[in-house]
């Protein structure tokens, strides 16, 4: 793989090594665990962890070269097995991560989110995917910039709503 993708390989690799015991972790939630690290990081940090690009597909928001990172790489292989009746893909890392491209606060927030998570099927996380509201804006496969991260979906308070007032926005 080329170096390019560097971070989001090293972060396949921990991720996969630190919920290997979940026996809900399989690529789905692979996916969702990496679109959570990196934009709670854009949040905590400025940047992502991964420092990839992120699209809106049916599924949810997925990190772009995901996909073809577990189809190329050797240090990463999907492994079929049964879960609830259905054939998940679980990744398994073949080599440990190189954890020293990472902060220890990027670490820390990769084994939160794990963690926070923990249980949860790739399904439930999808279904919970739906709600950000930067894959409900985007259309399909388009890039969901980690900007986004910071929009709120909520109603306006009241002193929000009386602030909003003092422009007489028709004039424009």
């Amino acid at each position: 793989m080329v170096n390019e993708h560097k971070k989001l390989k090293e972060s396949v690799l921990y991720i996969s090594q630190v919920a290997e015991p979940d026996d809900t972790f399989a690529k789905v939630k692979l996916c969702k665990l990496l679109y959570n690290i990196d934009f709670e990081a854009y949040l905590q940090f400025g940047k992502s962890v991964t420092e990839e690009t992120y699209r809106k597909l049916e599924q949810g928001t997925v990190p772009t070269a995901v996909f073809s990172l577990l189809e190329d790489d050797k240090d990463v292989v999907l492994v079929n097995r049964l879960f609830h009746g259905y054939t998940q893909q679980k990744p398994v890392a073949m080599r440990d991560a190189e954890t020293s491209i990472f902060t220890v606060e990027e670490i820390a927030l990769i084994n939160l989110v794990v963690r926070r998570h923990w249980g949860q099927t790739g399904t439930q996380m999808s279904n919970e995917s739906h709600n950000f509201i930067g894959w409900r804006l985007a259309k399909d496969n388009e890039i969901i910039p980690l900007q986004a991260a910071l929009l709120e979906d909520r109603d306006l308070t009241e002193s929000e709503k009386l602030y909003a007032k003092q422009f007489d926005m028709s004039a424009v």
